[in-house]
């Protein structure tokens, strides 16, 4: 028992660095003790040598680049939390008295209207109550007798209702612009007017052969149809009289605050298309280099537009390898894939995206694209000289001339000015949208008597 109580003793000794012992216990103990100590050092050197080779690969592998050829342009890419600038600081403060002011946003059900109507309001100043309400707007809504100045269906939808008007049209606007005229000399409120449509195309020019425009106090339409005026009524852009150059207010002839063209929104409002500048993904790592999905159909301008496009895209310069399908249908795709699918999977994730004319020579597709970042690439058109500032894109004169600086931006060359213009165009529609809400801003205090 002493004995084993002596190894307990001397074996405890050794692995514990001890050095009492009785006998040869010493001697074999040091040596014991040096062979560990050795070990130790040699584990030590290896454990330490695959620990750097752990760090080393990790930290490797979270810093590899984008892309190794086409460095990413610092100067033009806005980094995380970057302050761009702010457009909210434009004239939306609510004004005196403004606290109960409603506005009823009457939207006509022929058509493409009310589901492709609704996104007025992103347009209106951030103090103003306002609610949707459909009318009826068919041939039999309208007053058989023409000394009358009613119309059925509007009566009907603001039976029960009270406030400040603006009524979204495309048809029957001379038997609307008579109900205005009433409905204003009757309660005492404003009446203003989208026009969905132009005058030609729809013939509303009746509106001004009959001197209606004046019944309203303001109007807002789509499409600049190459007309700087309707009759002697001057045509302003909206946005403008904030972020750019504008005829004063109030207008010497036509509605009192001023006939305002529009420019066109995306067809249809979607979630993809709301979301801030600084989340555009720069041009220069999206997989795709160029893009046009479209409707086959149209007028013989925009038939002919699409066809050169598709044309130069498969031969002339089919080295560009962009994707470019007509479909048999309006508002459809080659795929017949959601409205999602087209703006995630097409145009967000495209360098450029061709504009070719549509029935008219604008299109809901370009103000997708700026909002995208999506460069548009695009021929000259008129109404492009009368923004704000000039619209961000690849603008030539013919479409030989759009391909060929398609092929030096997407060179490695002019990559990182294409992703510049990326960014650009995105930082156009951002503030054009703050102009155009603080341009309403303006038009509505004073059409409700708010301010002078």
């Amino acid at each position: 028992r002493f004995r084993g109580r002596s190894g307990i003793t001397v074996w405890i000794g050794v692995v514990c660095g001890g050095d009492e012992g009785p006998g040869d216990a010493g001697a074999k103990r040091r040596k014991m003790m040096a062979v560990a100590n050795a070990l130790l050092r040699r584990w030590k050197i290896l454990a330490a040598f695959i620990a750097g080779l752990y760090v080393r690969n990790f930290l490797f592998f979270y810093n590899l680049p984008l892309l190794p050829d086409i460095p990413i342009p610092r100067s033009t890419t806005p980094s995380v939390g970057k302050k761009l600038p702010d457009w909210k600081n434009l004239e939306t403060n609510a004004p005196p008295n403004s606290k109960s002011i409603i506005l009823n946003i009457v939207v006509d059900d022929n058509i493409s209207c009310p589901d492709n109507c609704v996104f007025v309001h992103k347009f209106l100043p951030p103090w103003l109550q306002f609610r949707y309400i459909v009318f009826s707007n068919k041939l039999e809504d309208l007053d058989t007798d023409t000394t009358q100045q009613y119309h059925h269906g509007l009566t009907k939808a603001m039976e029960n209702n009270y406030g400040h008007v603006l009524i979204v049209t495309r048809f029957y606007v001379v038997d609307i612009a008579k109900w205005a005229h009433h409905y204003k000399e009757t309660n005492k409120v404003s009446v203003g007017m989208f026009l969905m449509g132009d005058e030609e195309l729809l013939r509303h020019n009746h509106l001004v052969d009959s001197n209606r425009y004046t019944n309203f106090d303001y109007v807002l339409r789509n499409y600049f149809f190459n007309a700087t005026q309707i009759g002697d009524i001057p045509l302003r852009f909206l946005g403008n009289a904030t972020c750019g150059t504008s005829l004063p207010l109030p207008s010497t002839s036509g509605p009192r605050w001023g006939l305002h063209w529009v420019f066109l929104q995306p067809h249809e409002s979607h979630v993809l298309l709301d979301r801030p500048v600084q989340s555009i993904e720069p041009a220069h790592t999206r997989p795709k280099n160029c893009t046009f999905i479209g409707w086959v159909g149209g007028n013989r301008f925009s038939k002919k537009d699409r066809a050169q496009v598709r044309k130069l895209s498969f031969r002339t310069f089919s080295d560009l390898h962009c994707n470019v399908a007509l479909a048999g249908k309006f508002g459809t795709n080659k795929y017949n894939h959601s409205k999602l699918w087209y703006l995630n999977n097409e145009l967000a994730q495209s360098k450029i995206g061709f504009n070719p004319r549509g029935v008219h020579p604008e299109c809901h597709r370009l103000p997708e694209m700026l909002k995208l970042g999506t460069v548009p690439a695009m021929t000259k058109q008129e109404y492009m000289q009368y923004t704000y500032e000039a619209i961000p894109g690849i603008v030539r004169t013919n479409w030989v001339e759009v391909f060929s600086k398609m092929r030096y931006y997407l060179s490695e060359e002019g990559m990182d000015e294409l992703s510049a213009l990326s960014f650009k165009s995105a930082m156009w529609m951002d503030k054009l949208e703050a102009c155009i809400k603080s341009d309403m801003n303006i038009i509505l205090t004073r059409a409700f008597g708010l301010r002078t």
